[in-house]
């Protein structure tokens, strides 16, 4: 996967260019939220197809010597391809103020393991902990024992005092009473007779880490013309990111769809006439949600017919998850945003480059 350096053509483009909010008091702004839009350019393979290689040869004739030859065009294809580029979408970004509360969740998944007798005597033994001549010792050979355990139980034999209890709490758990004709209450009973549950040995298991996912609210108040068209075209950005492009298009009826665009999204805080960083980073993210409110508080409008106020709420979640090693090189941009042998210095001198002024808001 690598970083594409040359621009990407205008049909990716929401046609907006470069936005920033606010326009005319953005001197006094000294810390911002950057939004820029990423595309993904899936991997090529150069696989070639005969004329006789029909949609009909594919799916019908299974088996046949036109599929394996579509399969060795396939494979070989496949050995031939490039690799996958993220692709930053020149002049497709947004400036924002820094929103005043900025939540960053890390989450994770555990639940819960119910070793049961057997797994605890499992995993007593794998972690060392195993002695001879002990209740476990005679556990594992009482339940080796089956449904005898329970004759011994009740007419006393090999497992008699705690260690015949224990036997026929798991001898009753291991019989099918109901398969016999006998109520399925039986092997409650002679739990409750023997007076001791076979202890379920929870454990706490991790499965996994979840995306974690950012929410940002945003309060537009235009005080001009040129800030009411502006905000126009943060709408539009975002909203033309987040939605997929149909395959294929020009009006012809859509087969599928395309995945959106990425996000890379920076806080950043400007320190002796530079930003920098604010809190922690952030991955490349879908926009999932766009929750625009014109006019929350009143109905009054411009003289030329915009909202004189606009609410913008943004939810984004990550591609992927993080691991300790994103945690280690999260001060690391390239590092950070990197998959394997992925460079992102473009992105980072894009996100992070000095701001020249507004670029096409219109007027």
């Amino acid at each position: 996967m690598s970083i594409q350096q040359n621009q990407i053509p205008n049909a990716f483009s929401y046609g907006g260019g470069g936005v920033r909010f606010p326009i005319d008091t953005h001197a006094q702004v000294g810390s911002q939220i950057v939004f820029q839009a990423i595309r993904i350019q899936p991997p090529e393979a150069p696989i070639r197809f005969t004329s006789a290689s029909t949609f009909k040869d594919i799916v019908v004739t299974s088996g046949s010597d036109t599929v394996k030859d579509i399969g060795k065009q396939i494979g070989s294809g496949l050995a031939n391809a490039t690799g996958q580029k993220i692709i930053p979408i020149s002049g497709d970004r947004v400036q924002l103020y820094l929103p005043i509360s900025f939540q960053v969740n890390d989450a994770f998944q555990y639940d819960n393991a119910a070793l049961g007798a057997i797994g605890g005597a499992v995993a007593n033994v794998l972690q060392g902990n195993s002695a001879s001549g002990t209740v476990g010792g005679a556990l594992a050979n009482a339940f080796s024992a089956g449904a005898a355990s329970l004759k011994d139980f009740f007419f006393g034999g090999a497992y008699t005092g705690e260690a015949g209890r224990i036997a026929a709490a798991m001898g009753a758990g291991a019989v099918n009473f109901a398969s016999l004709g006998m109520g399925a209450g039986v092997a409650d009973a002679i739990q409750l007779t023997a007076r001791v549950t076979i202890n379920p040995n929870l454990r706490t298991k991790f499965n996994g880490v979840s995306i974690r996912e950012f929410a940002f609210q945003f309060k537009f108040i235009p005080k001009s013309q040129r800030e009411s068209v502006a905000i126009k075209k943060i709408i539009k950005f975002f909203r033309y990111h987040a939605y997929p492009a149909e395959i294929p298009g020009n009006g012809a009826f859509p087969i599928a769809l395309e995945y959106p665009n990425l996000f890379k999204i920076k806080l950043k805080s400007q320190v002796g006439g530079r930003f920098r960083n604010v809190g922690t980073p952030i991955k490349y993210c879908y926009l999932r949600n766009i929750s625009a409110v014109y006019n929350p508080t009143s109905a009054v409008l411009h003289p030329d017919g915009s909202p004189n106020e606009v609410d913008l709420n943004l939810s984004f979640t990550e591609y992927k998850t993080l691991s300790r090693q994103d945690i280690e090189n999260e001060d690391n941009d390239n590092l950070f945003d990197a998959e394997r042998e992925l460079q992102l210095d473009q992105l980072r001198e894009n996100i992070g480059a000095p701001d020249t002024g507004p670029q096409n808001v219109g007027t």
